[in-house]
């Protein structure tokens, strides 16, 4: 038996990219917010305990799976690493642990992980690989509400315990802005329900609900952030990006730092940002080569076939273990 562990419903958006490619898998589904997202999409799933022959998660709990014959691998859910690697046993913990680049791979080995490979984020693909028709594309805008005479600002926040936030600086003042801008927002899954709801209820406010994001940064124009590595993924489509500044906390890392004062325009309050937006919606950022640069360093590839690869990968090593299977 494959195994998909899905601690998280974004999870899922990862590992059923990979489930394309793989014979049929059984999902397993971990927590009761990931059950009921599943629940709702009537996409079946197995609890714990189960005793695969392999296990392919998003999330460092290898642990939960100790017999040592079980096949591990393990993918990052978000692109590259926006904080800190975590202990290195976590990852040593995999047969085989996916990361976005061959930076990571490096940055790894210093550590003592050996066990990296460099596959690209297959959450991304759909950018690449034509999942998004334009008659979808108009869907949604429609859906959001968006003029075509402004344009569209995607504001991204992570969680605000992480103390990289910057929620707090625009969540009471973002419907401000849609006097003059589309105001699509798109909020860390450990944000509070009773913050959603706020946004949701500020006028010309569109609070993204989907954990597919891909679609609504092919629509966003700009996007406005902290330190969420969402800003990376949008990176990917070297469109501008303004980030307030955030205070450094144990997990901040200076070289992430300084790629977002690369590849994005810089602010510290609101009052900076309506000015940062006015001047890059009207001039551009001028910062679309560092953008390409900082990709290069993000991405080992951005061709569609992330998914694709890794499962390759994963098939190859079952297949020499336990010989050709299915599940």
């Amino acid at each position: 038996m494959l195994a998909l562990y899905c601690a998280d419903p974004v999870d899922w958006e990862i590992l059923a990219r990979l489930a394309r490619y793989l014979p049929p898998a059984t999902l397993v589904a971990s927590g009761k917010a990931v059950r009921r997202y599943l629940d709702e999409r009537r996409i079946a799933y197995r609890r714990m305990p189960v005793f695969p022959d392999a296990v392919i998660m998003c999330r460092h709990k290898a642990h939960k799976f100790p017999v040592q014959r079980i096949l591990k691998f393990g993918l990052r859910h978000g692109v590259y690493h926006f904080k800190k690697f975590t202990n290195p046993r976590h990852y040593r913990a995999f047969d085989r642990y996916f990361v976005t680049s061959r930076q990571e791979v490096d940055l790894a080995r210093s550590m003592g992980i050996g066990n990296t490979v460099a596959a690209g984020f297959p959450k991304l693909d759909g950018l690449y690989d034509g999942s998004y028709s334009e008659d979808e594309l108009e869907r949604l805008r429609q859906e959001c509400g968006i003029d075509s005479q402004k344009p569209t600002v995607l504001f991204t926040a992570t969680y605000q315990k992480s103390g990289m936030s910057a929620l707090h600086l625009w969540q009471d003042r973002v419907h401000i802005l849609a006097n003059h801008y589309n105001i699509l927002v798109t909020l860390h899954p450990w944000i509070s329900a009773a913050k959603r709801r706020v946004l949701a209820g500020r006028p010309g406010v569109y609070l993204i609900e989907r954990y597919d994001l891909n679609p609504y940064m092919l629509l966003a124009d700009v996007m406005v952030g902290d330190s969420s590595s969402v800003l990376g993924e949008f990176c990917a489509l070297n469109k501008p990006i303004v980030t307030f500044r955030v205070a450094e906390s144990r997990r901040s890392l200076p070289e992430i730092i300084q790629l977002l004062d690369r590849i994005s325009t810089r602010v510290g309050s609101f009052t900076e940002l309506e000015e940062a937006l006015a001047l890059v919606c009207s001039q551009g950022d001028g910062k679309s080569a560092a953008r390409a640069e900082a990709n290069r360093r993000l991405f080992e590839y951005r061709d569609g076939k992330s998914a694709e690869r890794i499962a390759t990968q994963i098939l190859q090593l079952w297949n020499e273990e336990f010989g050709s299977k299915e599940s």
